[in-house]
């Protein structure tokens, strides 16, 4: 799995204008209209693409997170991805939102 891409220190405009389109209609209007700063994770963002739990662990486990918000954004999560995010604040956005666990899609793509 590829590396997100982590920016840090957006405004609520440069965040809006970094997002693929599809995302930005994802972003809470709160989001939008804030005067506080984000943290972005943009894992893949294809439809199809979905994150597993340990790149998610990795990706907060290297942010050493600040007082800014995170968005983290991708195709999908699954569900122990999901629960990390939720755990850790981060604002999630996802095309997709079928239910996949972690052995349910390493079984299904042959991913260790």
């Amino acid at each position: 799995m590829r590396k997100p891409q982590i920016r840090r220190g957006l405004t609520s405009a440069q965040l809006v204008s970094m997002l693929p389109p599809l995302y930005r209609q994802l972003l809470p209007p709160t989001v939008e209209r804030s005067r506080e700063t984000f943290t972005v994770l943009l894992f893949p963002h294809d439809r199809e693409d979905v994150v597993i739990s340990s790149a998610v662990r990795r990706a907060l486990q290297s942010q050493h997170l600040t007082d800014e918000r995170v968005i983290a954004a991708a195709g999908n999560f699954t569900a122990e991805a999901k629960s990390f995010l939720d755990a850790a604040g981060v604002i999630v956005l996802r095309l997709s939102d079928y239910h996949w666990t972690d052995d349910s899609y390493k079984d299904i793509t042959g991913a260790a």
